[in-house]
């Protein structure tokens, strides 16, 4: 075996394990819940406003009531348990008015919004909504 086919096939192996660990991680970590937040494209002056219907660590699931494409960048804004949390994210998929986001933010900032919205969750005052069948779950 040559050299670049060697890599090839290491680096073929190495993106396999990362889509297998993303769908691994897309089916058991999306909550259905409906979050409220604020969106904005940057370098635009306009802020809109969007409800999840999904959420997980590394993305979630809304409806839109604006002008968005597929790879654009924007910035998340939530208030979870009193506090700001800013997420870059980038658009995946677009169907309709559901679009899809990944989190484009660093380990620590991810650790700072999991542990922020699992405490959102069990608040009394949480404006979160989570259906019965997930309610013991918690993002990961």
């Amino acid at each position: 075996m040559s050299k670049s086919s060697y890599l090839d096939k290491a680096m073929i192996e190495k993106n396999l394990a990362i889509i297998r660990e993303r769908l691994h991680r897309r089916k058991n970590s999306r909550l259905q819940a409906e979050v409220d937040f604020s969106y904005k494209i940057p370098g635009q002056g306009s802020i809109y406003h969007g409800r999840s219907f999904n959420i997980s660590s590394f993305g979630m699931g809304f409806l839109r009531d604006t002008i968005l494409s597929e790879n654009e960048q924007i910035l998340l804004h939530f208030l979870l348990n009193g506090e700001a949390v800013v997420i870059p994210g980038t658009v995946t998929r677009i169907n309709g008015k559901e679009t899809s986001v990944e989190f484009t933010m660093s380990e620590e900032e991810a650790e700072r919004f999991i542990k922020l919205f699992n405490r959102e969750i069990l608040s009394e005052k949480s404006t979160v909504k989570i259906s019965m069948k997930e309610f013991n779950k918690r993002l990961e």
